[in-house]
């Protein structure tokens, strides 16, 4: 059980995953990330608690908008249980999704010159 939240700041770069295996601390801290300017907010979890966490973030009052910006297929390789090619796994879709802004974003910049 939480007895006391963790502050969480963001910018445009950061990204944010979420690997509680005990819900109790998403709950509160998942809703809030929602509303930062994170690049990237992602969250670990069977079908089933992808379901019940959509469920619980609506019930909470997340608007579908900022639903959409939590991915919930983390990592490029789906439902490894191993912590290190998890941990990899999640990184390099991470780095493949910042790549993807900053790409678009030099895009951008080059256009309007």
């Amino acid at each position: 059980m939480r007895s006391a939240l963790p502050t969480i700041a963001s910018d445009a770069w950061t990204a944010i995953v979420f690997l509680f295996h005990d819900r109790d601390w998403e709950e509160a801290l998942l809703p809030h990330a929602l509303t930062l300017p994170a690049f990237y907010i992602g969250a670990v979890g069977s079908r089933r608690t992808q379901d019940s966490r959509i469920d619980m973030l609506r019930s909470s009052g997340i608007s579908d908008a900022a639903l959409q910006r939590l991915e919930t297929t983390v990592g490029l390789i789906p439902a490894t249980r191993d912590p290190a090619t998890l941990a990899l796994s999640i990184l390099s879709q991470v780095a493949e999704r910042y790549h993807a802004l900053t790409f678009a974003e030099r895009a951008v910049s080059f256009a309007e010159q």
